[in-house]
């Protein structure tokens, strides 16, 4: 919601009918601006026939408000561009006239996280990493020096490291661990916005390989951990590559570490199935949660978004290419099962007592109406 007329949408939104109207083309900061664009985006058919036909739980992510929001900033608000506060309360105003949900009853509109129980089969708890509680984003380039290019590595270390940063916040987090252990459900399941998983990459991708040549890079890179896998020898230098690892997206829960083990410890305990359920990354993920000492305690599944652009636009690859990256990525990080780069769509989960069953489908085009699913993967999880 909170992009100009040329921050997101692809090359075809002008011949698709989907540009910005004059008055409300810029980034959005004021009550008028947010309102003015979620009306805007109900004279999408699709959008109006979807609210008509199926419920809808909700919970905000950053773009409702501003890029890579944190809960005193955001990367994307700068300081000639007003308070921050007043423009998250307009924007947080108007979500709250605009989709189906219920402000909150506590001391704070911000207070959003909530439970959902379906008998005694599913509580799905609704949480929020982005706006209540979340430290501001470590950034790598705060730890290169502008002279050398030299990267502070136990600077580095030392802030990721740091028990003081988190993402919850001390009363979501007990709200939350309370409500799990008090639960009668088989299943539950963390509604929110972030990947949790482990998504660590050679840091040689980080280090001046340019993007478009990133997809190859890796592709050498996982050809040399097949051979590594199949016994055969492989350099010093691709040892020493596939054994430096470094987190992609520090704005993920990859850059909250004692924050995910402090929950993953704590599932560990619960002794309960878990699922996670994910988006921001516009692109489909099943990953396996893992401790710091490699013990599995659950399972995430993230989303490909229904029609925002998402890795493969970023990154300018062509499909052929993200098919290979998608086959490549699994092989190098360890707790990734599956990924889809470069299709868009939706996800279902179906739970049963003993299993639940996640459906990712993609559809053909998102370009023309008569767009349809076109293929599907699945994957079951065992209670």
């Amino acid at each position: 919601y909170e992009y100009d007329g040329k921050g997101y949408g692809t090359q075809h939104a002008e011949e698709m009918g989907r540009t910005f109207v004059a008055d409300n083309d810029t980034e959005l900061f004021t009550l008028t601006d947010y309102r003015k664009r979620y009306a805007l985006y109900r004279t999408d058919e699709g959008l109006r026939s979807l609210h008509q036909r199926k419920p809808f739980i909700v919970v905000w992510d950053d773009h409702e408000i501003s890029n890579d929001t944190y809960k005193d900033g955001a990367q994307n608000h700068q300081r000639d561009e007003g308070d921050f506060y007043a423009r998250r309360a307009a924007a947080v105003q108007a979500y709250y006239e605009w989709l189906p949900i219920r402000p909150p009853f506590g001391d704070s509109r911000l207070e959003i996280y909530r439970q959902f129980t379906f008998g005694k089969l599913v509580d799905l708890y609704m949480l929020d990493t982005r706006v209540l509680a979340r430290d501001k984003q470590l950034v790598y380039s705060d730890f290169r020096d502008p002279q050398t290019n030299a990267f502070d590595q136990q600077g580095f270390v030392a802030a990721m490291n740091n028990p003081s940063r988190g993402l919850l916040g001390t009363a979501q987090r007990e709200w939350l661990t309370n409500n799990m252990t008090k639960s009668e459900a088989k299943w539950q399941v963390l509604g929110q916005q972030l990947l949790i998983g482990r998504m660590h990459f050679p840091a040689s991708i980080f280090n001046g390989v340019p993007r478009e040549q990133v997809p190859a890079h890796v592709h050498t890179l996982a050809n040399a951990k097949r051979r590594q896998q199949a016994g055969e020898d492989i350099s010093a230098e691709e040892t020493h590559m596939l054994s430096m690892l470094m987190p992609y997206n520090l704005d993920a829960w990859d850059g909250y570490p004692v924050e995910r083990e402090r929950l993953l410890g704590f599932i560990r305990q619960l002794d309960k199935p878990v699922i996670s359920l994910a988006g921001d990354t516009h692109n489909a993920w099943h990953n396996t949660l893992t401790l710091n000492d490699g013990t599995a305690v659950a399972t995430e599944l993230g989303t490909s978004s229904v029609s925002s652009p998402g890795m493969e636009n970023y990154l300018k690859f062509d499909d052929d290419t993200a098919k290979t990256l998608a086959s490549d990525l699994p092989v190098l990080i360890t707790d990734l099962n599956y990924c889809n780069l470069h299709q868009r769509g939706f996800m279902t989960v179906n739970f049963a007592h003993d299993h639940a069953v996640a459906t990712w489908h993609f559809v053909d085009t998102v370009r023309d109406k008569a767009g349809k699913v076109a293929s599907t993967y699945s994957t079951k999880i065992s209670a």
